[in-house]
């Protein structure tokens, strides 16, 4: 809903009669002054990996809506206290709602006044940014970062807090996989976006010994389904119990199996090449680092009979 400013003559004398006297006087700085000294700045950056897309931008203090919160938005939001108009949309009365209280006036402007000068330094709790991501279809929000920093990412349908560097963040991902991230700014804020289609990999491996050689022979891998990053998935060793290896058993038993002639056994193999991998989040069972079923050679009883 667009909403409007008027200023009569008679708003604006009472406007200006309630400043603080500093506050009148950062509104009569010259340009030159404002150049040399409020150049502090926030620029907001963010991109996806193509799997998504950015429905909805928001960054405190930046009402020209260029993703930078500069000079320029100075000298509008001073235009808005002495009866300026202004016809703006709901983000852009949000940007300049920098203190969060629903309503515009002069401590907004000394918010950015005291950000732009340095007299506060971010994060801070009133410079904030919005950012949502709608996944496309088929997919989800598997990774966030600030600055090449990742937030932790919630299963559908709840939250998760992350703190970086002194800055907060929460990112807030509905029922329909629509991730929200609001979080504190810092001068650079650059907001990535990764999506995955909920594939997650699995191998199985078996011992085999080449005279007293042990080598671990992938015996089969392959993708186990699907189901959101933030979802735990697993493999068991009973999904390949029984299953015939295709050449005889040593101890005439018949035809050597899986869970028979070749055991699951959790503590074997423990080296940091080859270790059992049952379960992983859905977004860290990836093709290049899946889960892992081994089985290793059954031992035998060997019985020596001597004669004579």
């Amino acid at each position: 809903m667009k909403k409007r400013i008027l200023a009569s003559l008679m708003s604006v004398v009472m406007v200006l009669t309630m400043l603080p006297a500093a506050f009148a006087a950062e509104l009569n700085n010259s340009q030159d002054t404002f150049n040399t000294e409020y150049k502090n700045e926030i620029t907001l950056s963010y991109g996806t990996d193509g799997n998504g897309e950015i429905t909805e931008w928001m960054l405190k203090g930046d009402v020209t809506r260029d993703q930078h919160v500069s000079y320029s938005d100075i000298q509008i939001l001073e235009g808005i206290l002495i009866g300026d108009e202004f016809d703006w949309d709901e983000l852009e009365w949000e940007a300049a709602d920098v203190t969060g209280d629903n309503h515009y006036r002069y401590d907004d402007l000394s918010a950015l006044y005291s950000m732009s000068s340095g007299r506060i330094s971010l994060p801070e709790e009133h410079f904030t940014f919005r950012i949502i991501d709608k996944p496309n279809d088929g997919y989800w929000v598997s990774g966030i970062t600030v600055n090449g920093e990742k937030l932790n990412v919630p299963s559908v349908g709840s939250s998760a807090s992350t703190t970086i560097n002194g800055a907060e963040y929460k990112v807030d991902v509905d029922e329909e996989g629509i991730a929200t991230v609001i979080g504190q700014s810092l001068y650079q804020n650059d907001v990535e976006f990764t999506h995955s289609d909920g594939s997650w990999y699995y191998e199985v491996y078996y011992e085999y010994f080449e005279g007293v050689e042990a080598s671990w022979i992938r015996y089969e891998n392959g993708q186990g389904g699907k189901a959101a990053p933030s979802e735990t998935v697993a493999i068991a060793p009973e999904s390949w119990n029984g299953e015939e290896l295709g050449w005889d058993a040593i101890d005439g038993s018949g035809t050597e199996k899986l869970g028979t002639h070749y055991v699951y056994d959790p503590a074997y193999p423990d080296t940091d090449e080859h270790s059992q991998r049952l379960s992983a989040l859905c977004s860290e069972a990836t093709k290049d680092n899946p889960l892992k079923i081994y089985y290793r050679a059954a031992l035998h009883d060997v019985t020596y009979e001597y004669t004579g």
